[in-house]
Protein backbone atom coordinates (compact mmCIF):
# COMPACT_ATOMS: atom_id res chain seq x y z
CA UNK A 1 0.00 0.00 0.00
CA UNK A 2 1.26 3.57 -0.69
CA UNK A 3 1.55 6.33 1.39
CA UNK A 4 -0.76 8.27 -0.62
CA UNK A 5 -3.44 5.36 -0.55
CA UNK A 6 -3.57 5.08 3.04
CA UNK A 7 -3.10 8.98 3.52
CA UNK A 8 -6.53 8.83 1.02
CA UNK A 9 -8.33 5.84 3.38
CA UNK A 10 -7.35 7.86 6.83
CA UNK A 11 -8.50 11.30 5.76
CA UNK A 12 -12.21 9.39 4.02
CA UNK A 13 -12.42 7.63 7.54
CA UNK A 14 -11.90 10.99 9.48
CA UNK A 15 -14.11 13.09 7.33
CA UNK A 16 -16.78 10.43 7.14
CA UNK A 17 -16.62 10.41 10.73
CA UNK A 18 -16.61 14.23 11.14
CA UNK A 19 -19.86 14.52 8.44
CA UNK A 20 -21.93 11.94 10.42
CA UNK A 21 -21.46 13.56 13.55
CA UNK A 22 -22.64 16.97 12.83
CA UNK A 23 -26.06 14.94 11.35
CA UNK A 24 -26.35 13.20 14.53
CA UNK A 25 -28.23 15.33 17.35
CA UNK A 26 -30.67 14.85 20.50
CA UNK A 27 -31.60 17.80 21.97
CA UNK A 28 -32.91 18.28 25.60
CA UNK A 29 -34.88 20.75 26.48
CA UNK A 30 -35.38 22.06 30.35
CA UNK A 31 -39.18 22.51 30.35
CA UNK A 32 -40.46 25.30 32.11
CA UNK A 33 -44.20 26.21 33.05
CA UNK A 34 -46.14 28.69 30.96
CA UNK A 35 -49.44 30.58 31.76
CA UNK A 36 -52.73 28.71 30.24
CA UNK A 37 -56.07 30.20 30.22
CA UNK A 38 -57.40 30.24 33.64
CA UNK A 39 -55.39 27.50 34.71
CA UNK A 40 -52.87 27.96 37.00
CA UNK A 41 -49.31 28.58 35.98
CA UNK A 42 -48.12 24.94 34.87
CA UNK A 43 -46.48 22.43 32.10
CA UNK A 44 -49.05 19.59 32.38
CA UNK A 45 -52.93 19.64 33.18
CA UNK A 46 -54.50 16.64 34.43
CA UNK A 47 -58.42 16.02 33.89
CA UNK A 48 -60.05 15.43 37.38
CA UNK A 49 -63.50 16.52 36.34
CA UNK A 50 -63.98 17.60 39.95
CA UNK A 51 -63.28 20.96 41.05
CA UNK A 52 -60.60 21.80 40.58
CA UNK A 53 -61.44 20.32 36.82
CA UNK A 54 -57.71 20.14 36.22
CA UNK A 55 -54.34 19.44 38.16
CA UNK A 56 -51.63 21.70 37.69
CA UNK A 57 -48.27 20.00 37.35
CA UNK A 58 -44.99 22.37 37.46
CA UNK A 59 -42.24 21.59 35.60
CA UNK A 60 -40.21 24.15 37.97
CA UNK A 61 -41.51 24.14 41.60
CA UNK A 62 -40.33 22.03 44.68
CA UNK A 63 -37.43 20.14 42.54
CA UNK A 64 -39.53 19.37 39.75
CA UNK A 65 -37.67 18.62 36.55
CA UNK A 66 -39.05 17.33 33.34
CA UNK A 67 -37.11 17.51 30.10
CA UNK A 68 -37.94 17.22 26.70
CA UNK A 69 -35.22 15.14 24.24
CA UNK A 70 -35.62 15.30 20.45
CA UNK A 71 -33.35 12.82 18.09
CA UNK A 72 -33.32 14.62 14.82
CA UNK A 73 -32.04 11.63 13.20
CA UNK A 74 -34.12 8.99 14.66
CA UNK A 75 -37.07 11.22 14.77
CA UNK A 76 -37.87 10.40 18.33
CA UNK A 77 -38.84 12.05 21.36
CA UNK A 78 -38.77 11.88 25.02
CA UNK A 79 -40.51 13.60 27.99
CA UNK A 80 -39.15 12.14 31.37
CA UNK A 81 -38.84 13.46 34.57
CA UNK A 82 -40.44 14.81 37.96
CA UNK A 83 -43.17 17.00 38.04
CA UNK A 84 -45.03 19.03 41.03
CA UNK A 85 -48.95 18.57 41.59
CA UNK A 86 -49.90 22.27 42.95
CA UNK A 87 -52.80 20.77 43.92
CA UNK A 88 -52.09 18.14 45.76
CA UNK A 89 -48.64 19.01 46.63
CA UNK A 90 -47.50 15.40 45.62
CA UNK A 91 -44.94 14.88 42.95
CA UNK A 92 -45.26 12.70 39.85
CA UNK A 93 -43.24 10.80 37.30
CA UNK A 94 -42.98 11.60 33.67
CA UNK A 95 -42.26 8.90 31.18
CA UNK A 96 -43.23 9.17 27.59
CA UNK A 97 -41.96 8.26 24.39
CA UNK A 98 -42.97 8.75 20.90
CA UNK A 99 -41.49 7.37 17.89
CA UNK A 100 -43.57 8.81 15.18
CA UNK A 101 -42.23 12.41 14.80
CA UNK A 102 -41.79 14.81 12.11
CA UNK A 103 -40.30 18.07 11.44
CA UNK A 104 -41.11 20.79 9.28
CA UNK A 105 -39.11 23.82 9.46
CA UNK A 106 -39.07 24.56 12.83
CA UNK A 107 -42.68 22.69 13.47
CA UNK A 108 -42.40 18.97 15.26
CA UNK A 109 -45.80 17.07 15.41
CA UNK A 110 -45.96 13.60 17.60
CA UNK A 111 -48.47 11.45 15.40
CA UNK A 112 -48.28 8.29 18.13
CA UNK A 113 -51.90 7.40 18.88
CA UNK A 114 -51.17 4.30 20.73
CA UNK A 115 -49.53 4.00 24.69
CA UNK A 116 -46.63 6.56 25.03
CA UNK A 117 -45.87 5.68 28.73
CA UNK A 118 -47.03 7.01 31.89
CA UNK A 119 -47.53 10.30 34.57
CA UNK A 120 -47.77 9.13 38.11
CA UNK A 121 -48.11 5.60 37.32
CA UNK A 122 -51.13 6.23 35.06
CA UNK A 123 -51.06 4.49 31.33
CA UNK A 124 -51.65 7.19 28.82
CA UNK A 125 -51.82 6.95 25.06
CA UNK A 126 -50.84 9.97 22.54
CA UNK A 127 -53.65 12.07 20.86
CA UNK A 128 -51.27 14.44 19.49
CA UNK A 129 -48.65 16.97 20.14
CA UNK A 130 -47.66 19.68 18.57
CA UNK A 131 -43.73 21.99 18.83
CA UNK A 132 -42.79 25.02 17.23
CA UNK A 133 -38.72 25.46 17.72
CA UNK A 134 -37.67 29.12 17.72
CA UNK A 135 -33.24 29.25 18.28
CA UNK A 136 -32.57 27.60 21.70
CA UNK A 137 -36.21 27.71 23.10
CA UNK A 138 -39.25 25.58 22.41
CA UNK A 139 -43.25 26.17 22.67
CA UNK A 140 -45.57 22.72 23.08
CA UNK A 141 -48.83 21.69 23.21
CA UNK A 142 -49.96 17.88 22.82
CA UNK A 143 -53.06 15.78 24.53
CA UNK A 144 -53.10 12.62 26.12
CA UNK A 145 -55.90 9.83 26.86
CA UNK A 146 -55.94 7.17 29.71
CA UNK A 147 -56.37 3.29 28.69
CA UNK A 148 -60.25 4.00 28.80
CA UNK A 149 -59.70 6.38 26.26
CA UNK A 150 -61.45 9.49 27.84
CA UNK A 151 -59.56 12.69 28.09
CA UNK A 152 -56.29 12.44 30.47
CA UNK A 153 -54.74 15.99 30.15
CA UNK A 154 -53.01 18.76 28.21
CA UNK A 155 -49.33 19.63 27.27
CA UNK A 156 -49.04 23.85 27.47
CA UNK A 157 -45.29 24.76 28.43
CA UNK A 158 -42.61 26.47 27.33
CA UNK A 159 -38.78 25.18 26.73
CA UNK A 160 -34.62 25.81 26.54
CA UNK A 161 -32.63 24.18 24.92
CA UNK A 162 -29.84 22.88 27.34
CA UNK A 163 -25.95 23.31 26.58
CA UNK A 164 -24.65 20.46 27.31
CA UNK A 165 -25.59 17.19 29.93
CA UNK A 166 -28.55 16.03 29.96
CA UNK A 167 -28.09 14.15 27.07
CA UNK A 168 -27.99 17.77 25.11
CA UNK A 169 -25.89 18.50 22.41
CA UNK A 170 -24.27 15.86 19.87
CA UNK A 171 -24.08 12.35 20.45
CA UNK A 172 -21.05 10.19 20.05
CA UNK A 173 -20.95 8.40 17.11
CA UNK A 174 -17.96 5.81 14.69
CA UNK A 175 -15.99 9.09 14.33
CA UNK A 176 -13.57 7.93 16.80
CA UNK A 177 -13.70 4.23 15.52
CA UNK A 178 -12.87 5.34 12.08
CA UNK A 179 -10.08 7.53 13.33
CA UNK A 180 -8.68 4.45 15.25
CA UNK A 181 -8.77 2.47 12.36
CA UNK A 182 -6.76 4.59 10.15
CA UNK A 183 -4.35 5.02 12.79
CA UNK A 184 -4.15 0.85 12.46
CA UNK A 185 -3.89 1.11 8.63
CA UNK A 186 -1.18 3.11 8.88
CA UNK A 187 0.36 1.02 11.58
CA UNK A 188 0.58 -2.50 9.16
CA UNK A 189 1.57 -0.34 6.30
CA UNK A 190 4.92 0.60 8.18
CA UNK A 191 5.08 -2.61 9.94
CA UNK A 192 4.69 -4.26 6.44
CA UNK A 193 7.28 -1.84 5.36
CA UNK A 194 9.94 -2.66 7.96
CA UNK A 195 9.58 -6.17 7.61
CA UNK A 196 10.19 -5.92 3.50
CA UNK A 197 13.27 -3.89 4.29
Amino acid sequence: MTIAKIAAVAIAAVLTGLASQAHATVFTYDLTDTPHNSLLDGGFYQFTGGTPRYDTYSFERNGADVKLRYDDVSRTAKIIGTGYNVDTGKSAEFDLSYDEVTQTGNKISFGDTDVVGSIAGNTVTGKGFNLTLLNDTLKGDGWLTNSAGTHFGDFHFAGTKTPDGGGGGQVPVPAPLALIGAVALFGAWRRRRAIAA
